[in-house]
C-alpha cells in the first residue's frame, strides 16, 4: 500500500509455480518456535529461513511472508481476482471490472494450477499452509493482524493456491503485457488525416508510432543477425483495403478509443494508489550484464533494475531461502513462494519488463440479427459470454463512507481471439484483444 492509502487508513488506526488445489490439513495454531523451519533476521529485519526440506522451507516461507506482509498479500490476491471493490469501494470497480474481463475465471485459474508440475503444486500448497497458520494465529491474537483489516472492517479469509495463481497472472499483465493500442493508433491517424494530406498524415503517424526505426539503438549488434526482420511477415502499412475498412468503422473506433482511454485512466489511478502503477506509467525497468572480461575480478556483474516505484511497504518482499537444493537471497512480490530476483552462491538472476507488443486488437464484425455473434472465416460464431457479480462495499468511517454494500452485474464476452473490450451493435462492430501469452503466464 502506498503512503496515500496508509495515511487515510491511519486515521482509523511469480515465484515458484505450483491435479487440484491441495486440501489444507486441519490447522492447529502453534507458537512461532514450532515452525518446521528456523527464521533468523539480519540487521535490516530481512528474514533468512533455514529448513531441512523444500516442503518445510515453503511452509515457513508462507508463514513469514504473511507475518511481514499479510495485508499487501490481501491486496495482490484481490487485484488478481477482481475483488478490490469489496473492501476499498466503488473507486476500484473499474479496475476489478477490467481484471475479470481480461484475465481468468476461477475454473480457468484452477486449470492453470493443475497444469503445473506436481512439485510446483506441492510448493504452492505448502506455502498456503504456512500463510494460513499465521492467519489462524492472527485471528486469535489481534495484535498480529495488520491494522488495515480493522480499519476496513473485515478479516482475512484463508489463503489458497489459487490466490497465488491469481496474483501471479495479474502481475504478469502489469509488467509483461504491452500493446493492444490499435484503436487509439487508428483514431490518431484519421484525426491527423482529416487535417493534412494522406501522405503527410502517414509521415506524422510514423513519427509517433514507428513500426521499425533503423536508427534506434539495439541490444543485439546488427552484425550478429540473430533476429528476424520485424517487417517480413507484417501487413503492408496503410494498404488501401485496410484504410477503407477502418474508415468504414471509424465511429466505432473512435468510441472504443475514448472508452478504453477512460477505463485505462481509472485503472491507472487505482494501481497508483496500490503502489503497482509505476511500471505501466514509466516503463523504466532495466538490466545490465557486464562480461567478466571487463571486470577486475574476471567475474561477470549483473545489475538488475526493476523500477517498480516507491511504496510503503515496498512492492517486493526480501527473503533468504536455505534448504537442500536451494540457497538464495532476493525478492518476490508477496503473494507466493520463492525468489524472482536474487542471487545464489554461484550466479545471480533478474527480470525486467517485457516492452514488446504482445497484444493485438481484432475488429469483430457483428451479426446484424444477433449482436452476440461475430464473423470469422465467412461464418457467424457465438461469443462466449458470462455475467459477473461485483459486491461493492465502501470502507467504514473514518477510512470511508460506509453504508450497505451495492451489487453490480456486468456481462463479459469473448471471441476466439480473446476478451471483447468494446461492443457497438448499432454500427455492427466490436473489438477484442488477443494476448500472445494467454493461458501461459505460469509456464
Amino acid at each position: 500500500m502506498t503512503r496515500r492509502i496508509r495515511r487515510s487508513l491511519a486515521v482509523g488506526f511469480a515465484l515458484l509455480g505450483g491435479a487440484s488445489t491441495p486440501a489444507l490439513a486441519q490447522t492447529v495454531c502453534t507458537p512461532f518456535d514450532q515452525l518446521p523451519g528456523t527464521v533468523l533476521r539480519d540487521a535490516h529485519g530481512v528474514p533468512h529461513i533455514f529448513a531441512g526440506s523444500l516442503d518445510d522451507l515453503s511452509f515457513t516461507n508462507g508463514y513469514v511472508e504473511a507475518q511481514d506482509r499479510l495485508f499487501e498479500m490481501e491486496i495482490l490476491r484481490r487485484a488478481g481476482k477482481g475483488t478490490l471493490s469489496e473492501v476499498l469501494g466503488a473507486s476500484f470497480l473499474e479496475m476489478d471490472s477490467s481484471t475479470r474481463r481480461d484475465l481468468y475465471t476461477p475454473a480457468e485459474r484452477q486449470a492453470h494450477f493443475d497444469a503445473l508440475a506436481a512439485a510446483d503444486r506441492q510448493t504452492i500448497g505448502r506455502f498456503a499452509d504456512g500463510v494460513n497458520l499465521y492467519i489462524c494465529q492472527a485471528k486469535l491474537d489481534p495484535s498480529k493482524l495488520p491494522a488495515e483489516y480493522a480499519a476496513l472492517g473485515f478479516l482475512p479469509a484463508d489463503w489458497t493456491a489459487l490466490d497465488t495463481v491469481a496474483a501471479a497472472e495479474y502481475l504478469v499483465g502489469v509488467f509483461g503485457a504491452f500493446g493492444g493500442d490499435e484503436v487509439h493508433n487508428a483514431a490518431f491517424f484519421f484525426d491527423v488525416k482529416s487535417r493534412l494530406r494522406r501522405t503527410r498524415a502517414k509521415h506524422v503517424f510514423d513519427d509517433h508510432f514507428p513500426l521499425f526505426d533503423p536508427q534506434s539503438p539495439t541490444t543485439i549488434p546488427q552484425l550478429e543477425k540473430t533476429y528476424d526482420d520485424p517487417l517480413r511477415h507484417s501487413t503492408r502499412p496503410f494498404a488501401g483495403r485496410q484504410l477503407r475498412l477502418l474508415e468504414r468503422y471509424l465511429p466505432s473506433i473512435n468510441a472504443a478509443a475514448g472508452l478504453s482511454s477512460a477505463q485505462a485512466q481509472a485503472r491507472a489511478s487505482s494501481e497508483e494508489q496500490l503502489g503497482v502503477g509505476a511500471a505501466r506509467r514509466h516503463l523504466a525497468s532495466n538490466a545490465i550484464l557486464v562480461s567478466g572480461a571487463l571486470t577486475d575480478t574476471g567475474n561477470p556483474i549483473l545489475l538488475g533494475g526493476p523500477q517498480v516505484g516507491y511504496a510503503i511497504p515496498s512492492f517486493f518482499f526480501e527473503v533468504g531461502l536455505h534448504a537442500p537444493g536451494i540457497d538464495a537471497v532476493g525478492v518476490i512480490p508477496p503473494a507466493g513462494p520463492g525468489i524472482v530476483i536474487g542471487r545464489t552462491q554461484n550466479f545471480a538472476y533478474t527480470i525486467t519488463s517485457g516492452i514488446s507488443d504482445q497484444v493485438d486488437t481484432y475488429l469483430e464484425v457483428l451479426n446484424p440479427s444477433n449482436a452476440k455473434q461475430y464473423l470469422f472465416n465467412g461464418v457467424y460464431h457465438d461469443m462466449t459470454c458470462r455475467t459477473e457479480t461485483f459486491t461493492v462495499q465502501e470502507p467504514p468511517p473514518p477510512a470511508g463512507s460506509g453504508g450497505a454494500p451495492m451489487t453490480v452485474e456486468r456481462e463479459f464476452c469473448r471471441t476466439l481471439h480473446g476478451p471483447v473490450f468494446f461492443s457497438d451493435p448499432a454500427r455492427g462492430a466490436a473489438f477484442s484483444h488477443a494476448y500472445a501469452h494467454r493461458n501461459l503466464e505460469l509456464l
